[in-house]
């Protein structure tokens, strides 16, 4: 089964508690941990700052819950919400309630806007330039990204990114859940292709030769299960002539359990997406004879595999001024404040970096 080249993913994990909704924690029935991790009532009895004139704004899934929240007293009576993009009865979670329960935790006097990032590519990209210019929003906060964003051009959302930071606005995304290599997590493998021969199963076509410090082969095998697989190649996004091709096989080479075998002639995205990834199985990137040797990406999309490089990080989060924020559990700050480095490791799922970009929009 194939995976939609458009779904979006959430990026966040449940690290912090609910926060409040009120300028008062007292009256909420939770309170961020983050507020402590974060120093931010040092922050308010040092320099009084609790968000006043800001507003700030999420991108997420929903604002599913928001009225329990609200009577609750974890969110304020009133906030921002573009036309028609609550993401509310679509059978989503709600995440974006939780984000800004949190953000009103630590900035209760700030106001408080959203829209959704799960209405497509398009969709996604506008609400950001809505939520600045539209309903004002001095900070914009995403988790979300799509399998198609491309890691070597910034595409329409990464577009959009630049457009509102250009304009002033401060833009913060997650790095992504995807893993590192210095965590031993990683499921991505960046370089340049090069001729691996042919398999029995794919005759007549070139496999590319997977090198790492790890080791090299003709495949790579996935040694926790994934999304999905992907494949960028460095053609700009739109035009690519160079036809490649994505196969998941059998341990044993033999069998093809899965492909991605779009055509690029000249007027396409230089992308292919399989479904599901498992255990054990072996991930093929084929060249047709007449395509050139690109610098390729493949990525696992929160699988792992035996050959992995640094560079997980993609898309708009990766965007020339945005905030690309990686992961940290919030139980090593032991209940203080966070002061980095080895006290507070980042955590094992958290994507790395870095991000070298070959084409401008």
């Amino acid at each position: 089964r194939r995976v939609q080249r458009r779904m979006p993913a959430r990026t966040t994990r449940a690290t912090a508690l609910p926060t409040s909704a009120s300028g008062s924690a007292a009256k909420a029935l939770n309170v961020s941990q983050g507020r402590l991790a974060h120093g931010v009532d040092l922050a308010r009895s040092s320099y009084g700052l609790t968000g006043l004139g800001q507003k700030i704004c999420v991108l997420s899934d929903s604002i599913d819950q928001l009225g329990n929240v609200q009577a609750s007293g974890d969110l304020p009576p009133t906030l921002d919400v573009l036309p028609g993009q609550s993401g509310r009865g679509n059978g989503f979670t709600g995440e974006g309630t939780a984000m800004l329960e949190i953000v009103h935790d630590l900035a209760p006097d700030a106001e408080l806007g959203f829209a959704s990032a799960f209405n497509g590519v398009a969709s996604f990209a506008q609400n950001i330039r809505d939520l600045r210019w539209v309903a004002a929003c001095d900070v914009i906060v995403d988790d979300i990204f799509y399998f198609d964003e491309s890691p070597f051009q910034d595409g329409p959302i990464a577009q959009a990114v630049n457009e509102v930071t250009a304009a002033g606005a401060d833009y913060f995304s997650s790095a992504g859940n995807e893993g590192s290599v210095l965590k031993g997590t990683a499921g991505v493998y960046q370089g340049d292709f090069v001729d691996g021969g042919s398999l029995a199963a794919l005759p007549g076509v070139s496999v590319n030769w997977f090198s790492t410090a790890l080791g090299s082969s003709n495949q790579v095998r996935v040694t926790a299960s994934g999304f999905a697989a992907s494949l960028f190649w460095t053609d700009p996004l739109g035009a690519s002539a160079n036809d490649y091709d994505l196969f998941v096989l059998s341990p044993d080479l033999l069998h093809i359990l899965d492909a991605s075998t779009d055509v690029q002639d000249g007027n396409d995205d230089p992308f292919e997406l399989t479904g599901p990834i498992n255990p054990e199985d072996r991930i093929v990137i084929v060249k047709a004879a007449s395509a050139a040797p690109r610098h390729l990406h493949l990525n696992g999309l929160r699988g792992q595999f035996n050959l992995a490089t640094v560079g997980q990080t993609k898309g708009h989060s990766a965007a020339l001024a945005a905030f690309s924020v990686a992961a940290v559990n919030v139980a090593s700050a032991g209940g203080g404040a966070f002061i980095g480095g080895a006290t507070n490791p980042v955590e094992p799922f958290s994507s790395d970096g870095p991000r070298r970009l070959f084409y401008n929009a």
